[in-house]
């Protein structure tokens, strides 16, 4: 996948950087080019605050887009919108490489638990840079309903959904 949402570790010093970033028709038909969704014409949008952590960088983010989706009933394009919020953490290693975590023993109670889930999820990245786009992309389709319907009453197919 090309990268275009890409982060600039040097730009990011001591105090968290605020980034936004305009999700193009463009990049959501590359982005969405194996799925079965299109972009819509508005274009959506990614705001992000990054800040350091250690060796890491914390993401917090915030998505929009608007995409068309196959209606399950009628299977006509639907409109469907993502809102959400996400949090990532990148650390330099080699990407898919997970420096040791299955080695890890499981956590004996639930307090230790919570302190080693934060409810974010971990990225690696090499170089001075990190891009955002294959994150993104897949925070953006687990946010799709799994079955979209049209937001009106839409036509069925004759014959469709009606005993024989």
């Amino acid at each position: 996948m090309e990268t275009s949402l890409v982060i600039d570790t040097k730009v990011v010093e001591d105090q968290p950087t605020r980034w936004t970033f305009h999700l193009s028709r463009d990049w959501c038909f590359r982005a969405f080019a194996d799925c079965d969704v299109a972009p819509l014409d508005e274009p959506g949008l990614l705001e992000v605050v990054v800040g350091r952590t250690g060796a890491g960088y914390l993401v917090r983010g915030h998505v929009r887009v608007s995409l068309a989706a196959t209606c399950v009933r009628c299977l006509e394009p639907t409109p469907v919108s993502v809102d959400t919020r996400f949090d990532v953490l990148f650390e330099p290693g080699k990407p898919g490489h997970d420096d040791g975590d299955a080695e890890r023993e499981a956590p004996e109670d639930e307090e230790d638990e919570e302190q080693v889930s934060d409810g974010s999820d971990v990225e690696r990245f090499t170089g001075r840079t990190f891009a955002l786009d294959r994150y993104v992309r897949d925070t953006v389709l687990l946010e799709l309903p799994m079955n979209p319907r049209c937001v009106l009453p839409c036509k069925m197919p004759a014959g469709a959904g009606s005993p024989s």
